[in-house]
């Protein structure tokens, strides 16, 4: 028994294995036509923005070192095959464009708010979002939309540590947590406020682990097992982990006044598998991009919401909670959980008895940080209208 599971697992590693290859085969000459399409200057901005994230104490970058890559994202790049960089040369890459109809100020404002979790705007792929530290010291982040108001005659720069927990995905029901290395700079350029966002993984993601989506992604209910593994048939026993990660965003308001709008320009690049290997796809990439991109315009442009300092106050609210309040106030949301696991279909449901069971079980497999994030986001869902468990 213990062989034929041996030889079930190496046939499964060679079947995806004939399966990445062919992949890289296919993508070889996309891949090449990118890069030579990419002018160097493009490249090089991009290189500079993720070294300048990886080392606090490199040297200021100057607007003129983005120029190339800010006029590329002036062209409004179709959404495909990514821009090769060193950095980065043995990960999956992908280029990814949207637009939000709502100034920079209210993406800063929600997004970027010291006491407002910054994954409010990313609920469908991020559980947990928070700076461990900031400019090289534990402080609050600080508030950028008021400097909208002033020249920006030099670039804004923040750097800091983020941690991460993002939700599980779609392809193979697993999640991940590790560090990210983080650059913002908000500046000026023709007149225009732009904010880059950059980030890079610091180390290799902890192992994943097995999680679900429970009913329709889009209502932002998900299931975490906290057990190592990938919910998906015949993978339940793979250690899998995020290799490396880096993300440079641009957001570039467009036009200001009644019609705002912010054109968002991500270039991604990410290696994930196991045993080494990579096995993500552009399109994985580009799937991932359009759930976050669907959620964030869903919140940013929200007329739901309550004004900013009634959202920090109530969020302040929660992150002051004890561990004994948390696990009282998500007591009913975790009955509403198992409610709806069960009326979900047979595979939620057997998701959720195997790995809760109890209303006490599953509330003990969560640690105090995730109790507030799940009370932050089903306060965000109330606010918005959406099915809550709350």
């Amino acid at each position: 028994m213990a062989m034929k599971r041996l030889v079930f697992r190496c046939s499964v590693l060679l079947t995806f294995l004939i399966i990445r290859l062919s992949g890289l085969l296919s993508l070889e000459s996309p891949m090449a036509m990118a890069g030579s399409a990419v002018p160097p200057d493009v490249a090089a901005g991009l290189e500079r923005l993720i070294q300048a994230a990886a080392e606090p104490n490199a040297a200021s970058i100057e607007p003129s070192e983005l120029e190339g890559l800010i006029r590329f994202t002036e062209g409004e790049p179709e959404p495909g095959e990514g821009v090769p960089i060193r950095t980065y040369a043995n990960a999956t890459s992908a280029l990814y464009r949207f637009d939000v109809r709502r100034s920079l100020r209210r993406i800063l404002e929600i997004g970027y708010h010291p006491d407002i979790p910054g994954f409010i705007v990313s609920p469908s792929s991020v559980r947990i979002a928070y700076w461990k530290s900031v400019d090289g010291m534990e402080k609050p982040f600080p508030k950028l939309w008021p400097m909208l108001d002033g020249p920006l005659d030099r670039p804004v720069l923040v750097r800091g540590i983020e941690h991460e927990e993002i939700t599980p995905d779609q392809f193979m029901g697993t999640y991940y947590a590790y560090d990210v290395q983080r650059l913002l700079m908000l500046m000026r350029h023709h007149g225009r406020p732009i904010l880059v966002s950059v980030s890079r993984q610091k180390d290799v993601s902890e192992v994943g682990k097995k999680g679900a989506v429970l009913g329709k992604d889009d209502d932002w209910t998900y299931l975490y097992s906290g057990e190592n593994g990938m919910n998906a048939r015949g993978l339940g026993w793979v250690d899998s982990y995020m290799y490396a990660a880096g993300t440079v965003m641009v957001y570039d308001e467009t036009s200001s006044g009644p019609s705002s709008q912010v054109r968002c320009t991500v270039f991604k690049w990410l290696r994930a598998g196991w045993s080494g290997i990579n096995m993500v796809q552009t399109h994985h990439i580009l799937a991932g991009m359009d759930r976050y991109a669907n959620a964030f315009r869903q919140v940013v442009e929200s007329n739901k919401l309550p004004p900013t300092e009634e959202m920090a106050r109530v969020f302040r609210e929660i992150r002051s909670m004890g561990e004994p309040q948390l696990r009282e106030a998500i007591r009913n949301y975790v009955a509403r959980l198992k409610e709806q696991a069960m009326t979900a279909g047979s595979s939620a449901s057997t998701f959720y008895g195997k790995y809760f069971g109890s209303e006490e079980q599953a509330i003990k497999r969560m640690n105090a940080e995730q109790m507030r994030s799940l009370l932050v986001l089903e306060t965000l869902k109330t606010w918005m209208g959406k099915p809550g468990t709350s």
